[in-house]
């Protein structure tokens, strides 16, 4: 269960008062308060029976108006129906793949798309639809995301990977599907954008490396990180070693989510 409001006195006993009501017992919690936005979220696992969720939701509906609260509920076993994005570098996609197919990811890879053709045999392989999308003259939004969003609503598509996606989605795609966009990249971003940013950040005398994830919104590097991992920097690497280091860096850092 997911909770979101206006940060305020006592909320976390408001809510663990409503759980308790409906005999929803709370096996974990986890919660924040923004003190920029002034915004409160609260992430919370509770076990309680079938007859009793209608009483918890029915609960938390009486809030929403009184706290300005917004909820999401689901079942812990839920695998959410993901699409994956990828366009060159297969790293990510490919080990997205071998745990998806192994169990260990709880999601489930509905299609991969790509805007180049080079991943189709490894998908395939995996017994999973591979959708090829090129960029048009006319740009990614004009001729990619309608494509994109065709195969969201054919699917019932939840969640939307971008495994190592290499162009720029819409600020119109990434407000539309806010919250269900998730883009993992190089620690580098905002300051060293554009190709190449390890060789920028190495002429710029960085000695700490290591990819974050991240939630899309209106501009995707802006989106609030969920994962960061870091590694320092080996001594006399070149740009091309840190690459390396921190593609692995960057596979680990999908299982967590």
């Amino acid at each position: 269960m997911t909770i979101e409001c206006r940060d305020r006195l006592g909320l976390v006993a408001v809510i663990a008062n409503a759980c308790q009501a409906a005999h929803a017992n709370i096996v974990d919690s986890a919660q924040y308060a923004d003190p920029e936005t002034g915004r409160f979220f609260m992430r919370l696992e509770v076990a309680a029976g079938a007859a009793d969720m209608p009483d918890l939701t029915e609960r938390l509906v009486r809030l929403a108006d009184p706290l300005g609260l917004t909820f999401a509920v689901q079942r812990a076993d839920h695998r959410p129906r993901t699409l994956v994005m990828v366009s060159q570098q297969g790293h990510c996609l490919a080990d997205l793949l071998y745990r998806h197919e192994t169990g260990d990811l709880a999601i489930d890879i509905v299609a991969v798309v790509s805007n180049h053709d080079r991943w189709r045999c490894a998908v395939e392989r995996h017994g999973l639809p591979f959708v090829h999308v090129p960029v048009g003259a006319e740009g990614h939004e004009a001729s990619v995301e309608p494509a994109w969003r065709g195969l969201i609503a054919e699917h019932g598509i939840e969640l939307i990977v971008l495994a190592r996606y290499m162009q720029v989605v819409s600020p119109r795609f990434c407000s539309d599907f806010e919250g269900r966009v998730v883009n993992i990249h190089h620690s580098f971003l905002p300051s060293f954008k554009g190709a190449h940013p390890y060789r920028q950040a190495y002429d710029n005398g960085v000695k700490l490396i290591g990819p974050r994830r991240i939630s899309c919104r209106r501009i995707s590097i802006a989106g609030p990180s969920s994962n960061r991992r870091s590694c320092a920097s080996i001594i006399a690497a070149t740009p091309q070693r840190w690459s390396v280091e921190v593609a692995t860096s960057r596979r680990r850092s999908w299982r967590g989510h």
